[in-house]
């Protein structure tokens, strides 16, 4: 995964306007509620998800210090998934996985981009006190 700010947010939070958008427009009101009305009843599939754990991910940072950085995104642990419900659309889960991918790959790029503040910070202070 990449992740690129700029002036109206990252690609990251774009991503999941856009998947909210999507569920909402397809499954919130939007034409599939329209079909059931016209007495077509629209059957979902819905699921429970027990437990969903996303490990090892990674998410680039474009320019930082110049260059990409890569970062390690912390686990992704998830557990009953549309159970409160009585089961959920495979795109409401969607968007509740991505929602939580995106939440840890920003916070995952806040803390890489704080810590090379605080690198740059350093360097400086370095080099002040040696007279470079």
């Amino acid at each position: 995964m990449a992740y690129e700010k700029g002036e109206g947010g990252s690609n990251v939070e774009a991503i999941q306007r856009n998947v909210d958008q999507y569920v909402k427009s397809n499954f919130g009101g939007g034409q599939a509620q329209d079909k059931s009305a016209k007495g077509a009843p629209s059957k979902e599939t819905r699921f429970i998800v027990e437990k969903l754990q996303i490990r090892n991910g990674k998410v680039r940072i474009a320019g930082v210090a110049g260059k990409d950085a890569e970062v390690a995104l912390p686990p992704v642990n998830m557990s009953n998934l549309g159970k409160s419900r009585g089961g959920s659309t495979g795109a409401e889960i969607a968007s509740i996985v991505v929602k939580q991918m995106t939440q840890a790959a920003i916070a995952a790029a806040a803390r890489a981009l704080a810590q090379e503040g605080a690198n740059r910070a350093k360097e400086a202070a370095k080099g002040r006190l040696l007279g470079r």
